[in-house]
């Protein structure tokens, strides 16, 4: 195995990752400019085109995944690996999610409920889109993290993977919790537990070869000799657990801290749906309705969804129903 080219393989494909999440996020952030962050047409229509931006950046990101792991695969393996074939993005990767625009939607949920705590319009939509950047991320991830499997379980001669940590392609320093974990050993058929913007890859082992546990001890040593000793020994302080999300499958998350598991986050939909919800369109006049779906009609021929379809049948309903 060529160490070195194994290297080149994981430097460049973080280079391009970044590339391909950097133009995701500008075109999810895009999507809700001018937005009435209270008309739930608009919302339907921005989060419609976020979701489509994210899922063809998840495409090409699967693409560059599997392209990636092929090469690495052929230095670790050896011979012409099997595979695994590029997977198809139309639905987002979280489980119990049916669209992307029940996900992207929530960014206008965030914003209204910052604004119904009392935080000024302006930075209610600053969070919103912190989290729209967050799970831009975190989708685009959950397809890379399903493509590494089909390519790893293609190929009999893999019979686990380990993270590598990749400090040098985080913005803001390699995650505790990444360290903390640098040193386990997955089965090749596990699913990468992930976190918010983890910018770990995997490297495959085979009996013979584990170039991510070479590459990952070079990383730690750089960090630990970079770091004062205060951020030393707090990232050795570090301890992790895999969590069961209820929508992304196994994650990272700190020991100390609390994590809300499946039961409690569909006990809190469940919660949620109870709710007295205000109907935005009450106090429209009949021609800021039609005004409404004309703008709809518009956006549908391009943003086409069954979230969209019933919005236009709502508006049509209401405008027939006023005098």
């Amino acid at each position: 195995m060529d160490y070195e080219a194994v290297v080149r393989i994981v430097d460049a494909e973080a280079i391009r990752r970044e590339e391909i999440e950097t133009r995701a996020v500008a075109g999810v952030t895009r999507a809700y400019d001018g937005l009435d962050w209270y008309d739930h047409a608009e919302i339907t229509v921005a989060a419609t085109r976020a979701g489509q931006v994210v899922r063809a950046s998840s495409q090409v990101s699967v693409a560059l995944a599997d392209a990636a792991m092929t090469r690495i695969l052929a230095q670790v393996v050896g011979g012409s690996p099997r595979p695994a074939g590029t997977m198809t993005i139309t639905q987002p990767l979280r489980q119990g999610v049916s669209g992307w625009a029940g996900v992207y939607g929530r960014v206008a949920d965030t914003v209204r409920l910052q604004v119904a705590n009392g935080l000024p319009l302006e930075e209610a939509v600053g969070m919103g889109l912190q989290r729209a950047d967050a799970m831009c991320r975190t989708d685009l991830g959950l397809a890379r993290r399903e493509q590494w499997r089909r390519s790893l379980t293609a190929n009999p001669e893999v019979i686990g993977f380990r993270r590598a940590i990749h400090p040098e392609a985080s913005k803001t320093g390699v995650c505790g919790l990444c360290i903390a974990a640098a040193d386990r050993v997955y089965n090749r058929g596990e699913l990468l537990p992930l976190h918010s913007h983890c910018v770990c890859t995997v490297l495959p082992i085979t009996q013979v070869h584990d170039p991510g546990g070479t590459l990952n001890d070079a990383d730690l040593k750089a960090v630990y000799e970079s770091a004062d000793s205060n951020r030393r020994d707090d990232l050795k302080r570090v301890r992790y657990q895999v969590q069961e999300h209820g929508e992304l499958g196994p994650v990272l998350t700190d020991s100390r801290q609390h994590f809300r598991g499946p039961d409690e986050v569909a006990a809190a939909r469940r919660r949620r749906s109870t709710r007295t919800v205000t109907d935005i369109d009450a106090t429209r006049t009949v021609a800021q309705l039609q005004a409404t779906l004309t703008e709809l009609e518009r956006s549908a021929l391009v943003f086409e969804s069954a979230g969209t379809r019933a919005r236009l049948e709502e508006l049509r309903t209401k405008i027939a129903a006023r005098p």
